[in-house]
């Protein structure tokens, strides 16, 4: 699964590419290019990852300069959705340039575009997918941050599919395979933007640590039984968050249990 997107050519994912490439062009010319590719790298860069939050409007991802929730490592569990994204606040340190005095537009603002991703074990070697190619693509996204005042960024954010489905699958059938219900995986991801000025940027390589499980975030308050409906118990927002046992007997071919539920994903992945 791949997509290029609108930016200069580069081989998928982007991240070892680079490395070499700049290593050739600071050996040729270390004085110029080494200043300016630490101002790319600080000028765009992404801070965390902003989990929904239930409200009486349904999940609201809370405003990107005032959110007080967010994650430092995430969770998907298999037996409930195959695929895992977020919204990442990404923050923009460049320089405004915009003045009422001389009627100058401002510049600084950035449209994010695209993302590459990829996914490694927690010892760093690379998932694969079923015809064994390692787990890495770009996504399209859409995002735009305004520059932020004095020393302080300006706020947006990029939501961006970190565990595809596919990947959600390989991960699952190892699970199955081997009999085990949890993993932890790391995803790094690489977000691109272009200013109103025209100027590409790209943030540094960014890890973020995601536990993929099966059955994981499934809880059993007292009296999950068969006789329990789910009109009374809303589902979270993610599996970030834990999801009580009842809102499976709302799926078709749910469990009633947690210890079903892990049961019939086990089966499901292992027959993939």
């Amino acid at each position: 699964m791949t997509f290029q997107a609108n930016r200069p050519v580069k081989a998928m994912p982007t991240t070892q590419l680079k490395r070499g490439f700049a290593a050739v062009l600071l050996a040729l010319s270390a004085g110029v290019i080494a200043p300016a590719c630490a101002d790319n790298e600080s000028s765009l860069f992404i801070r965390d990852c902003v989990p929904a939050v239930p409200t009486d409007q349904g999940c609201v991802t809370q405003d990107a300069s005032s959110a007080s929730v967010y994650l430092f490592n995430g969770r998907l569990d298999l037996a409930y959705q195959p695929a895992y994204s977020c919204a990442l606040r990404v923050g923009n340190q460049l320089v405004q340039q915009g003045t009422n005095t001389q009627i100058r537009t401002e510049t600084s603002r950035i449209s994010l575009y695209a993302a590459d991703v990829r996914i490694t074990d927690a010892s760093g070697n690379a998932i694969t997918y079923a015809d064994g190619s390692a787990v890495a693509f770009s996504v399209p996204l859409s995002g735009f941050i305004d520059p932020g005042s004095g020393t302080s960024a300006g706020y947006g954010y990029a939501n961006i599919l970190m565990i595809d489905q596919a990947a959600g699958q390989a991960i699952g059938r190892s699970l199955a395979s081997a009999g085990v219900i949890s993993t932890d995986i790391l995803v790094g991801v690489i977000v691109y933007g272009r200013s109103l000025g025209g100027q590409e940027l790209e943030t540094v390589e960014w890890f973020f640590p995601i536990q993929v499980c099966l059955g994981c975030a499934c809880t059993e308050p007292e009296g999950c039984t068969a006789d329990d409906g789910t009109s009374d118990v809303s589902p979270p927002c993610t599996t970030d968050s834990p999801i009580d046992c009842r809102v499976a007997q709302g799926i078709p071919g749910g469990a009633r249990t947690c210890s079903e539920r892990i049961a019939a994903a086990a089966q499901y992945y292992s027959q993939l």
